[in-house]
């Protein structure tokens, strides 16, 4: 954490809507060959971590760890997961599948009574890219038994509430980079059920004139009122 390198990396906190669980901080920086993650994890007052030392692909999701999603393609079809707990031991997948996938990259863990720190170095390869794109969909999230789950944005596990951003990288010759249109509200009748309702129904229906060849269509359902 001392390292003068991270000084200098993008820096971003979770959650930023609980006055209970302990804030989560993040510096994220990267290189051509490698993205690096610096991530600080102050304890909860008065609680124990739980992380005892597991194998590769062991049930490391179920302890005080930290976890990253990355979306490479923007369709949530080819996703991949790295997840480092607090005793050093580390889960990846490609698509939910752990044991056939297993690449090589870094990790280091430190801590104290009052918190612990992950150090994450990501070779390209290890999210199926021979280069970094111009950005990828991205989601962070702390994990732990008793502590519960939180996310950088959006719900745990979502990669498209978010994206990281490679300053300077640009998309190679002939390949089309990814675009998103405008969002498209839907406002119901109703916000609430009626006595004996179970669900409020809608629908929403979109010409073949409507939507690109190959696009996506996402749907978030907010409160009334709600920013995100």
């Amino acid at each position: 954490p001392d390292d003068t390198a991270w000084q200098s990396a993008a820096q971003v906190k979770f959650p930023t809507r609980s006055s209970t669980y302990p804030v989560t901080d993040v510096a994220i920086c990267f290189d051509a060959g490698r993205l690096y993650l610096l991530v600080q994890c102050p304890e909860q007052a008065g609680r124990q971590r739980v992380a005892p030392p597991r194998d590769r692909d062991g049930r490391v999701y179920a302890d005080d760890c930290i976890e990253l999603f990355f979306d490479v393609t923007g369709t949530g079809s080819d996703v991949y997961q790295f997840i480092v707990s607090a005793s050093n031991s580390i889960y990846d997948a490609h698509n939910d599948d752990a044991q056939g996938y297993n690449p090589d990259w870094e990790h280091a863990v430190t801590g104290d009574a009052q918190g612990w720190c992950a150090e994450i170095s990501l070779p390209v390869a290890a999210c199926g890219l021979s280069t970094w794109r111009p950005a990828l969909n991205f989601n962070i999230g702390r994990n732990g038994p008793g502590l519960g789950d939180r996310a950088w944005v959006g719900a745990y596990g979502d990669t498209s509430a978010g994206r990281l951003q490679f300053e300077g990288v640009t998309d190679a010759p002939g390949q089309t980079p990814p675009t998103t249109g405008e969002p498209l509200g839907l406002h119901m009748q109703r916000t609430s059920a009626r006595p004996g309702e179970r669900w409020i129904e809608g629908a929403l229906r979109l010409g073949s004139d409507q939507v690109a060849a190959g696009a996506v269509v996402r749907a978030t359902l907010r409160a009334p009122g709600a920013d995100r």
